[in-house]
Protein backbone atom coordinates (compact mmCIF):
# COMPACT_ATOMS: atom_id res chain seq x y z
CA UNK A 1 0.00 0.00 0.00
CA UNK A 2 1.03 3.37 -0.86
CA UNK A 3 0.66 6.70 1.43
CA UNK A 4 -1.97 7.67 -1.35
CA UNK A 5 -4.09 4.46 -0.70
CA UNK A 6 -3.78 5.07 2.71
CA UNK A 7 -4.86 8.69 2.55
CA UNK A 8 -7.60 7.71 -0.50
CA UNK A 9 -8.58 4.83 1.63
CA UNK A 10 -9.06 6.85 5.27
CA UNK A 11 -11.03 9.71 3.29
CA UNK A 12 -13.39 7.58 1.75
CA UNK A 13 -14.72 6.34 4.94
CA UNK A 14 -14.41 8.98 7.08
CA UNK A 15 -13.43 12.11 4.95
CA UNK A 16 -11.15 15.10 5.49
CA UNK A 17 -10.50 14.47 9.20
CA UNK A 18 -9.57 10.78 8.87
CA UNK A 19 -6.24 9.57 10.59
CA UNK A 20 -7.99 9.41 14.68
CA UNK A 21 -10.57 7.44 13.40
CA UNK A 22 -8.77 4.90 11.27
CA UNK A 23 -6.09 4.82 13.67
CA UNK A 24 -8.71 3.20 15.80
CA UNK A 25 -10.48 1.73 13.57
CA UNK A 26 -7.36 -0.71 13.39
CA UNK A 27 -5.91 -0.79 16.20
CA UNK A 28 -2.69 1.72 15.59
CA UNK A 29 -1.90 5.10 17.18
CA UNK A 30 -2.69 7.95 15.01
CA UNK A 31 1.05 9.10 15.34
CA UNK A 32 1.60 5.78 13.21
CA UNK A 33 -0.67 6.65 10.68
CA UNK A 34 1.00 9.71 10.01
CA UNK A 35 4.19 7.95 9.70
CA UNK A 36 2.25 6.03 6.79
CA UNK A 37 1.14 8.84 5.26
CA UNK A 38 4.12 11.19 5.21
CA UNK A 39 6.13 8.20 3.72
CA UNK A 40 8.47 7.87 7.05
CA UNK A 41 7.89 4.79 7.84
CA UNK A 42 7.04 1.99 4.78
CA UNK A 43 2.96 0.65 5.44
CA UNK A 44 3.45 -3.24 6.64
CA UNK A 45 1.30 -5.92 4.64
CA UNK A 46 -0.84 -6.57 8.06
CA UNK A 47 -1.73 -2.57 8.39
CA UNK A 48 -2.03 -2.34 4.39
CA UNK A 49 -4.61 -5.40 4.18
CA UNK A 50 -6.89 -4.50 7.95
CA UNK A 51 -7.16 -1.07 6.16
CA UNK A 52 -8.02 -2.40 2.71
CA UNK A 53 -10.47 -4.76 4.71
CA UNK A 54 -11.76 -1.55 6.82
CA UNK A 55 -12.41 0.36 3.82
CA UNK A 56 -13.66 -1.81 0.98
CA UNK A 57 -17.15 -2.64 1.65
CA UNK A 58 -17.18 -4.54 -2.24
CA UNK A 59 -20.18 -3.25 -4.73
CA UNK A 60 -22.96 -3.71 -2.74
CA UNK A 61 -21.51 -2.37 0.37
CA UNK A 62 -20.19 0.69 -1.19
CA UNK A 63 -23.84 1.27 -3.23
CA UNK A 64 -25.60 1.11 0.40
CA UNK A 65 -22.53 3.72 1.52
CA UNK A 66 -23.27 5.64 -0.96
CA UNK A 67 -27.17 5.82 -0.65
CA UNK A 68 -26.88 6.56 3.25
CA UNK A 69 -24.41 9.45 2.07
CA UNK A 70 -27.15 10.79 -0.54
CA UNK A 71 -29.69 10.58 1.90
CA UNK A 72 -28.33 11.89 5.11
CA UNK A 73 -25.31 13.97 4.05
CA UNK A 74 -24.99 15.62 7.04
CA UNK A 75 -23.91 12.37 8.45
CA UNK A 76 -20.39 11.98 9.57
CA UNK A 77 -18.74 9.33 7.17
CA UNK A 78 -17.61 7.19 9.36
CA UNK A 79 -20.95 6.66 10.26
CA UNK A 80 -22.44 5.99 7.07
CA UNK A 81 -19.58 3.55 7.02
CA UNK A 82 -20.44 1.76 9.93
CA UNK A 83 -24.57 2.08 8.93
CA UNK A 84 -23.51 0.72 5.86
CA UNK A 85 -20.99 -2.32 7.22
CA UNK A 86 -24.45 -3.14 9.71
CA UNK A 87 -26.83 -3.10 6.37
CA UNK A 88 -24.62 -5.28 4.83
CA UNK A 89 -23.72 -8.38 7.24
CA UNK A 90 -27.51 -8.13 8.30
CA UNK A 91 -28.01 -8.63 4.10
CA UNK A 92 -25.31 -11.19 4.15
CA UNK A 93 -26.63 -13.41 7.08
CA UNK A 94 -30.21 -13.17 5.87
CA UNK A 95 -28.63 -14.66 2.79
CA UNK A 96 -29.85 -11.99 0.14
CA UNK A 97 -26.14 -10.70 -0.04
CA UNK A 98 -23.39 -13.75 -0.67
Amino acid sequence: MTPAELIAAGELVYGSQWRKPLAEAVGYSRRMIWYYEFGERQIPEKVATCVRRHADLGPVGSLVRSSIRRVAPDLPRGRAHQIAVQILADLTGSGLVR
